[in-house]
């Protein structure tokens, strides 16, 4: 600790310069499987949110249209 002190006060160092010369501050990636895509909407005035999750990690806005379109019609379709 003492030693980047020293480092900082010779070198005239800033923070951004300190934390760059951090191992801690680089990017590790993460293991395991990519998350799901989730498609979240809340209207203007805050009275209804609304979350659609996909089962894959990217999805194009093509899809998210394909799938609001499927969603209304079965809710169109459906009995009251």
């Amino acid at each position: 600790m003492l030693a980047l002190a020293e480092k900082i006060r010779t070198q005239n160092l800033t923070r951004d310069d300190v934390r760059q010369m951090s191992p801690s501050t680089k990017k590790i990636p993460v293991a395991g499987r990519p998350r799901n895509f989730t498609f979240r909407f809340r209207s203007e005035d805050r009275r209804y949110q609304f979350s659609l999750r996909f089962s894959k990690a990217e999805v194009s806005r093509d899809e998210i249209l394909l799938a609001l379109r499927e969603l209304l019609h079965t809710l169109e379709n459906s009995e009251k």
